[in-house]
């Protein structure tokens, strides 16, 4: 066996002095020089002969002859770089019978794919017992989702690396799905207490590192948390946002446990913190400002970053770059995806993706869609200086929604027995885990769960967004970081049409700082939806009286100022109105310690509980109306209230307060009392709470003054159940 070692980043950071490195209660600096070595092994598994089933194989050869992949120049000298796969389901759906086939047809070891298609490291989430107590003689059953024990993962990481990949273990130390919402402490140490559970976070990741290599597998980076960007190990490491600095502290304290516990086991071991919303350079950077000051000896910084819920490719660029800027740490994509298809006619699919996200994504749906988002984000995190982008992971590839079998999926041990799925398929979560995740519990409410097909049980979220279609065969885009090196059909970027044929916007004449739009959303030849800049040409005039207003506007691009679409002009259609409310819109925030505190011309009068944040802004674009921001509540701990509001000066008259408001279905929970208020004058919001699916809707208040006042307006609830959230937008309030 011949072995080609390549030695992937190797980035001296000379300069990396930071205050953790002489910090004594580490023990350790953090690594300043971050090397990776991969293994190109020519044994890889050979594909076989056996073919699709007749009738189920689709060529995808003339497809491959239209699809564009420019080249990543900046990778064209860099062997030091991690095209990176979080494949953590491929154990359930193997073992459901499932298998995987390439272009032509034929069934190929899997971990052969991914490697042949460029991919060299191979990420695994870990929970720490992702199934049912063992109760009254009964087994245990697998919570779904993967089923990723440490037994699990070591099978996948095995083969791996058997094919030249890295391995980065993901630990979530929880039981189940670990995310910004939910960080549910393991069920083994839920009654411990502080420092009992920070012994528990060393001991287990040393033992679970330990592991891997008494099995025979190096693993080269541990991520120390999955997504936490508001802490772990809930009622343990939470972060209290309206008191940081000691919540962050008990935070670090673990992060720190965790990272011992790792370089306990090896001391060449990578250590990464990962948050999501990776467009997010506010949030970063209040984050990890926290971990410097509390002194958490981490080595690299690493980012979710879903372009239909983080924002631009560029905000993403700037959000990097600062962070290698200010911790001078080296940053990494740690997952990214985007959706191939919209069709989901298999009944096991329940897909999240679906054409809402095209507009915020920036991509188009399809084949092509989904490589130049690939192609864009190796660009951008290998365009960062001085090599400082270690690399990119792509989330789920091979999550295929295969049909339900009666199987044992875990091997029985010592420490993890065997659990038995029965008609389940490889899905996100079973009876049991949706149950775990909704209630924290293993044994109440399953029967009512199973009954309650909407929450997606067993359903499989994540196959439109793969590297496969439903059948396992492969798609062009499962050689997309091989195209990223050697370029595919390459072709200049260029405009086809406009994204809408018309365009809205509501101008403020009361806001001297309002202006048109200054882009309009264009599709390329490359699948990517861009901003182009445009010109109006508005009438004299129109923007100084309220009403309906169509305006001209004109792109041209290229040599001859060529009209995109056979068509120069696009219209406006723009609504002109003066707006006695101050940054409707939350756009105008001013600048807090925290990046989602409330501000600038609005006030939270009261928090129920007092002094929590249940009500922040939000820049997920996923959920914004217009702009960038919202207003967000939420709060999961206990039943919360609010108000929040601004005054305004206003003269006598007719008026029409508006908003626009996006909720949980309220027909499954409770609340005193939300209103939309003007002074003494309200209106009831909860109308407008009917699920995230049904979007934005409008809600009105109509109030006369019959005289010049000085009133409040905003929203106002009383006992929200916990766990509701809902988001308010563009706010307006106009004389009729």
């Amino acid at each position: 066996m011949k072995k080609n070692l390549l030695t992937v980043a190797s980035i001296s950071l000379c300069g990396l002095l930071l205050s953790s490195c002489n910090n004594s209660n580490t023990g350790f600096k953090p690594h300043t020089n971050i090397s990776f070595t991969y293994e190109n092994k020519e044994n890889l598994k050979p594909h076989t002969t056996n073919k699709m089933p007749e009738g189920t194989y689709i060529d995808y050869d003339e497809q491959l002859k239209k699809l564009v992949v420019n080249k990543v120049n900046n990778i064209e000298n860099r062997n030091d770089f991690a095209f990176g796969i979080d494949a953590s389901m491929i154990y359930d759906i193997e073992a459901l019978g499932a298998k995987y086939y390439d272009s032509k047809g034929f069934e190929t070891d899997i971990f052969t794919l991914l490697k042949e298609g460029g991919a060299n490291y191979f990420r695994c989430r870990l929970w720490n017992n992702p199934s049912t107590s063992k109760k009254e003689g009964r087994r245990g059953f697998t919570y779904g989702g993967g089923s990723n024990n440490v037994d699990v993962d070591i099978a996948m990481a095995k083969r791996a690396q058997e094919v030249g990949m890295n391995v980065l273990v993901d630990f979530h130390y929880s039981d189940f799905w670990a995310d910004p919402d939910f960080q549910v402490t393991p069920k083994a140490w839920k009654n411990l207490k502080y420092d009992q559970v920070k012994e528990k976070v060393y001991d287990f990741t040393r033992e679970t590192i330990l592991k891997f290599k008494e099995a025979g597998v190096k693993v080269n980076s541990v991520q120390i948390g999955n997504e936490i960007n508001n802490g772990m190990l809930k009622g343990f490491g939470d972060i209290r946002w309206n008191d940081p600095d000691e919540s962050f502290k008990r935070l670090s304290g673990l992060l720190t446990s965790g990272i011992k516990g790792a370089r306990s086991a090896d001391d060449d071991i990578y250590t990464i913190i990962h948050l999501a919303n990776g467009g997010s350079w506010d949030e970063f950077r209040d984050y990890f400002t926290q971990l410097e000051k509390n002194e958490v000896p981490y080595d690299i910084i690493g980012a979710s970053y879903y372009p239909f819920y983080h924002g631009s490719k560029e905000l993403l660029k700037t959000n990097l770059s600062n962070c290698i800027e200010k911790f001078n740490k080296p940053v990494m994509v740690m997952e990214v995806s985007y959706g191939n298809t919209v069709e989901d006619d298999d009944p096991w699919v329940g897909n999240t993706y679906n054409l809402n996200f095209e507009n915020e994504g920036g991509y188009l749906t399809g084949l092509q869609g989904q490589m130049t988002c690939v192609r864009d984000v190796v660009d951008t995190v290998t365009s960062l200086k001085d090599n400082m982008g270690l690399g990119v992971f792509y989330w789920e590839p091979t999550w295929l929604p295969h049909a339900p079998e009666q199987i044992e999926i875990v091997p029985a041990s010592e420490e993890h027995e065997g659990f038995s799925v029965t008609k389940t398929s490889a899905g996100w979560a079973t009876e049991y885990g949706l149950c775990y995740k909704n209630f924290n519990n293993d044994q109440s409410k399953v029967d009512a769960i199973k009954k309650n097909p909407e929450n997606g049980i067993n359903k499989a979220t994540w196959s439109n967004q793969g590297f496969f279609n439903y059948k396992g065969e492969a798609l062009p885009s499962l050689n997309v970081y091989k195209y990223c090196k050697t370029g595919l059909n390459e072709t200049k970027e260029i405009p086809l049409k406009y994204r809408n044929k018309g365009e809205n916007y509501t101008y403020n004449r009361a806001d001297k700082d309002d202006k048109l739009p200054e882009t309009v959303k264009v599709e390329t030849n490359l699948g990517a939806i861009r901003n182009y800049p445009i010109k109006w040409q508005p009438a004299p005039g129109a923007l100084e009286t309220d009403g309906i207003k169509h305006i001209k506007g004109m792109i041209t691009w290229g040599t001859g100022n060529k009209p995109i679409d056979g068509r120069r002009d696009i219209e406006l259609t723009c609504k002109v109105i003066q707006n006695y409310i101050v940054d409707g819109g939350f756009e105008k925030q001013a600048e807090t310690s925290t990046s989602d505190n409330v501000g600038g011309a609005w006030t939270v009068y009261s928090t129920t509980p007092k002094g929590e944040k249940v009500v922040k802004l939000n820049r997920k674009p996923v959920d914004v109306r217009s702009g960038t921001t919202d207003l967000n509540f939420f709060y999961a701990a206990n039943d919360f209230g609010f108000d929040f509001g601004q005054e305004v000066d206003l003269p006598a008259g007719n008026f029409i307060l508006t908003t626009y408001l996006m909720g949980i279905d309220m027909s499954k929970h409770s609340c005193e009392k939300f209103v939309l208020y003007a002074d003494n004058f309200e209106t009831n919001a909860l109308v407008n709470m009917t699920g995230w699916a049904s979007g934005y809707r409008a809600l009105d208040l109509k109030f006369t003054l019959t005289a010049p006042k000085k009133i409040r307006v905003g929203m106002k609830a009383i006992n929200f159940e916990h766990e509701v959230w809902g988001h308010v937008d563009d706010f307006e309030l106009i004389k009729e």
